[in-house]
């Protein structure tokens, strides 16, 4: 059978490099066992759907953040540094963020207590470089904020410190 030219320029395209094989003409790394489909003639449609499917990924566009949160974690033991860290937060940042309610239980999704701050797409390296340093014992979640809340809690959130399960049921309403 006759192949397409494309599909006879991807196949020859396929080079060894170690325990990888990378298609020459994207630059894409594959493992061994899918070049070794790709090196077959026989599986010429396998190849073109992995280039196109490598070619055509939608990612999503940050300008969909339309601003970030965060959430200091703590419980009865830390309440106090927890408010300590509120106050040289609110010191630091003043008008840059939106200080929320000291919640002395689990609030929504967080398993914790919790406070939240509110800011604008343009205050996250600054806000988050200086939580990353002084957060001490606390834990702090982050999230953007787009039209898909589930998402943003589940896959596109950030940890300072240790990671906490949430409870995410809340976004199936």
């Amino acid at each position: 059978p006759t192949m397409p030219n494309s599909a006879a320029f991807l196949l020859r395209s396929v080079i060894r490099t170690g325990k990888r094989r990378t298609i020459r003409r994207t630059g894409c790394f594959f493992s061994d066992a899918v070049a070794d489909v790709c090196d077959s003639r026989q599986n010429v449609g396998l190849l073109i759907a992995l280039r196109l499917r490598l070619s055509f990924m939608n990612y999503l566009d940050p300008a969909e953040i339309g601003s970030w949160h965060a959430h200091v974690y703590f419980d009865a033991a830390t309440r106090d540094a927890a408010w300590a860290l509120r106050v040289a937060i609110e010191a630091n940042f003043g008008s840059e963020l939106q200080m929320g309610r000291f919640h002395e239980r689990p609030v929504g999704p967080h398993p914790m207590w919790s406070y939240q701050l509110a800011f604008a797409r343009e205050r996250l390296a600054e806000i988050v470089e200086w939580l990353a340093l002084n957060h001490g014992a606390l834990d702090v979640f982050l999230h953007p904020n787009t039209s898909d809340p589930l998402r943003d809690h589940r896959d596109s959130a950030l940890w300072i410190g240790h990671s906490h399960t949430l409870n995410l049921a809340v976004f199936s309403g």
